[in-house]
């Protein structure tokens, strides 16, 4: 009898935490915009052996699984996601076709040079992104942020950091 009751016990105080844990379907969970939890924060570097690039990101950021390939990484936290890869120039794309390719309606920053463009913008969502692609060797190395254009203030000395740390090795 005893064991029922601690059984049920067990049971009645894990159906209790899952209702307070549980978050409906239809609702959005409001990322905090509070600078402070972007000011003073350290960086970690991503070096790329694959293709020879490093990039520094903020170490509070969570880094996704290498990929079967190793071509690059996904880093996130807090509303701001930084993706970075290398690919093969396999179809032979030279950069103001890739820029073309690539460009939205909703770019309102480009820049394109000889072997490098970026571009950046508000998107429909009303997230930031900004994306910077260089080919060197045909071989592409491209870094994308994004993040709640809400942040944008809150996160722009992490931007300036992470693209300008970006560099082929």
């Amino acid at each position: 009898m005893k064991r029922i009751l601690i059984v049920l016990s067990f049971l009645s105080i894990m159906a209790c935490q899952n209702q307070v844990n549980k978050v409906p379907d239809n609702t959005t969970t409001k990322v905090s915009n509070n600078s402070s939890s972007w000011t003073g924060i350290s960086y970690k570097t991503y070096y790329n052996d694959r293709f020879g690039y490093r990039i520094d990101y903020p170490s509070v950021m969570s880094v996704s699984d290498k990929s079967d390939n190793d071509d690059g990484r996904t880093f996130s936290y807090g509303g701001l996601t930084i993706t970075v890869f290398g690919s093969y120039n396999a179809l032979f794309t030279n950069v103001q076709k890739q820029f073309k390719e690539n460009r939205k309606p909703t770019d309102t920053y480009k820049v394109l040079k000889n072997n490098w463009y970026v571009r950046s913008g508000v998107d429909s969502k009303g997230f930031v992104y900004y994306e910077k692609s260089i080919l060197k060797n045909d071989i592409w190395y491209t870094v994308i942020l994004e993040y709640p254009k809400s942040m944008k203030e809150d996160l722009d000395e992490v931007v300036t950091r992470v693209v300008n740390s970006f560099k082929i090795t």
